[in-house]
């Protein structure tokens, strides 16, 4: 196993070939197989499972296995299998399955991701105000969705896949990833009785799950983005009174407790901007890569580049700070509704870090690097 999952890295960031891009194009629906019973996933310590300084690259690279061991360790620490009451073989069957769907010559939006978000919702999760809001359905439901909120990522945006004539844009409604993400979740975890975590519940509960799985990954859709955080924020104004705290009890609703949990998958989405600086760094330079992977692609095809910025690999800090200033608002008013003062200071040291490159237009990971050691 471990081979195989070296050989996936070392294609990381590989700009498709025509061929290979034309059978991406046209066969963008294919997922793995059920390839037999895998073996057991590392024990990850509880106190390093839920650090904010856990860093996904370091373990991965130790064990050529952090989505498959942080995945189980956290489906475990949750009683997720429990929940779902569905044997451990099952579950280690599945995630076998959802990472091989997983695309690992996607620089950014791969299973190492799905297992960082994964990470940062167990972060999350054991808050104790969200312990006390939350039931054993809903951290379930949260789990599951962390891990699969990706899946089968093709590494381009929906305005490139627009441009690519996808048939992903044919096949799905809008937001076409999201829904995209949603299918390929449903259609592997159906597909074969030896991994389908849902074999045991009844119909009804079966539905329960599936729709809140399904809602809970289209919110992280980033064109609606301003739409839940203001739907958030005007709840959270109006279930507290003036100096005191929020009263959770406002969220109790199913509508309410959905967005909610909403806000929590899509805090959890943006995690890495969080995390300690160069871990931060780390997943910016992943992102500038599939950036660049996708407008190499649409030159070569002749199709007006969605980013024409990224023809070069590089890092852009106007980019960088964009984004951080648009999940701002969310991510402090998150933090303060949650009291998590080391994440709020280390937003503060990444949003800090790019304001010193705003007058440069672009950099290269190296110069980054070499600045963010003097942090």
């Amino acid at each position: 196993m471990s081979s195989n999952r070296e050989g996936r890295r070392s294609q990381e960031g590989a700009v498709p070939s025509p061929s290979s891009l034309e059978r991406q194009l046209r066969h963008s629906e294919d997922v793995p197989t059920f390839m037999g019973v895998v073996g057991p996933a590392n024990t990850i310590l509880k106190k390093d499972l839920l650090s904010w300084d856990f860093d996904i690259f370091e373990y991965n690279e130790k064990t050529s296995s952090a989505f498959k061991d942080v995945c189980f360790s956290i489906v475990k620490l949750f009683e997720v299998d429990k929940t779902f009451k569905v044997d451990e073989q099952t579950v280690l069957n599945w995630l076998d399955l959802v990472e091989r769907t997983y695309k690992p010559e996607v620089p950014y939006h791969n299973s190492i991701h799905a297992a960082d978000v994964l990470q940062a919702m167990a972060c999350f999760l054991s808050n104790k105000r969200l312990k006390r809001f939350l039931s054993n359905n809903d951290r379930a439901s949260l789990v599951i969705a962390s891990i699969v909120h990706d899946i089968h990522h093709p590494g381009f945006v929906s305005a490139a896949l627009k441009n690519l004539k996808h048939r992903l844009c044919v096949k799905n409604v809008e937001p076409f990833l999201e829904s995209h993400h949603i299918q390929t979740a449903f259609k592997v975890t159906l597909g074969n009785e030896h991994c389908n975590i849902f074999k045991n519940l009844d119909p009804e509960t079966f539905s329960m799950f599936e729709k809140d799985i399904s809602d809970l990954i289209l919110a992280t859709d980033m064109e609606k983005h301003g739409d839940y955080y203001n739907d958030f924020r005007a709840a959270v104004v109006a279930a507290t009174q003036a100096g005191r705290h929020m009263d959770w009890k406002a969220f109790d609703s199913l509508e309410k407790k959905l967005l909610m949990k909403q806000i929590i998958l899509k805090n959890a989405d943006v995690a890495a901007c969080q995390r300690p600086l160069h871990i931060h760094i780390t997943w910016t330079e992943k992102i500038c890569r599939e950036f660049h992977r996708q407008t190499e692609t649409e030159i070569r095809i002749n199709v007006e580049p969605t980013y024409p910025e990224y023809k070069e690999l590089c890092v852009l800090p106007s980019t960088q700070l964009m984004f951080l200033e648009v999940i701002r608002p969310m991510i402090e008013d998150w933090d303060r509704l949650l009291e998590l003062p080391g994440l709020q200071a280390n937003f503060k040291r990444s949003l800090k870090f790019w304001q010193k490159f705003k007058t440069t237009e672009k950099c290269s990971f190296e110069e980054v690097k070499e600045a963010s050691k003097n942090e």
